[in-house]
């Protein structure tokens, strides 16, 4: 018997980015906390507003900017 998933159902790949932008999201600003504190807070503004702001149509339920895929993993990369 297949299984079927749902399209909405996260899977282990949506896991994944959401573990590495949780891991940037922290230790980004604090390691550059000790060099400047408006550095450490533009850095979350980046990491957090640009895929807010530009993601892949169907990768999020509402793409305020639609990139191409390799964009979004560029993103990521970041």
């Amino acid at each position: 018997m297949i299984e079927q998933t749902s399209p909405d159902r996260p899977g282990p790949a949506s896991a994944l980015r959401f573990v590495t932008e949780l891991i940037a999201w922290v230790a980004t600003p604090w390691a550059l906390a000790p060099h400047s504190v408006a550095l450490a807070v533009a850095s979350v503004v980046v990491l957090v507003g640009l895929p807010t702001v530009f993601a892949t149509p169907g990768d999020k339920p509402r793409a305020l900017v639609a990139v191409l895929g390799p964009v979004t993993i560029a993103l990521v990369v970041l």
